[in-house]
């Protein structure tokens, strides 16, 4: 689909118009018009792309949202841990997660991320050296 930024010829306001279909209505003031009698000031495949010029355009630009802090780590690690599978990169991104957030780590906090497997997962930690034990039963990433 091609989509473009048009005035209407009816009302003047700019609006952006499906340009791949044969005729195109201004949401504002209704009024119809063949699309190839359109002279599109802006033209792309990306509606969200024109969306922004658009925006630019008449001075109303979004301003991101600050994020500020991440007010729960733990459970948004164990998301993270689990949309990643089960490969060395999942395993890392687990051990690294839970040093940044615990500083040590335990076989139960393995075992929260990663419930039945916590032991094999710490092991594997181990075994690839991705983890080691600091202290009897404390575990930080390498």
């Amino acid at each position: 689909m091609r989509f473009g930024i048009v005035r209407c010829s009816g009302c003047g306001r700019e609006r952006i118009a499906d340009l791949s279909t044969k005729r195109s209505a201004c949401p504002f003031c209704s009024r119809s018009v063949e699309t190839s009698l359109l002279s599109p000031i802006y033209s792309g495949d990306d509606q969200a792309l024109l969306r922004a010029v658009m925006a630019s355009m008449s001075g109303f630009e979004r301003e991101e949202p600050e994020r500020g802090e991440d007010p729960d780590p733990l459970s948004t690690l164990h998301y993270r841990y689990e949309k990643c599978g089960r490969s060395g990169r999942c395993l890392s991104l687990l051990a690294e997660g839970l040093t940044e957030i615990l500083g040590e780590f335990t076989l139960a906090d393995v075992e929260e991320a990663d419930p039945g497997r916590g032991k094999a997962t710490l092991e594997a930690m181990l075994r690839h050296g991705l983890a080691m034990e600091t202290s009897p039963g404390k575990y930080r990433a390498v």
